[in-house]
């Protein structure tokens, strides 16, 4: 994932996954939407997750990579494409996800619309 580093925002180039950093850290570093989306997946099977998280944007997919909370399986077709599995620091960061948006999930809703007003103010 090295050739990505440098596109990503730099509080996110600087995370390595260690007995240090958290699934709250984690969190801090990913976009609101990808926060509710995981938190959405707690107790989801594991096959269901894997799915949805498959789906998501190609940068918010090498942001969960970056940050060990999947990896990449093996290629599933002629193209390169390859499945994503979640690690076991992914299930935890899941775990965080569904416990902040418990126990906020008003600011968890208010902060992914301002951040999609954000993008959009950016794309114009």
């Amino acid at each position: 994932m090295a050739r990505l580093t440098k596109s990503l925002p730099g509080s996110l180039a600087g995370f390595r996954r260690s007995t240090r950093e958290s699934p709250d850290r984690a969190l801090d570093l990913l976009p609101p939407e990808t926060v509710a989306s995981l938190a959405d997946l707690n107790g989801a099977s594991d096959a269901a997750a894997q799915t949805v998280l498959q789906l998501l944007p190609f940068g918010s997919r090498a942001a969960l990579e970056e940050l060990q909370i999947v990896t990449r399986g093996p290629n599933v077709d002629s193209h390169g494409h390859s499945s994503l599995h979640l690690t076991p620091f992914g299930f935890d960061v899941i775990d965080a996800a569904a416990r902040k948006n418990l126990a906020d999930p008003e600011g968890v809703q208010e902060l992914s619309a301002r951040w999609r007003q954000a993008v959009e103010k950016a794309k114009e």
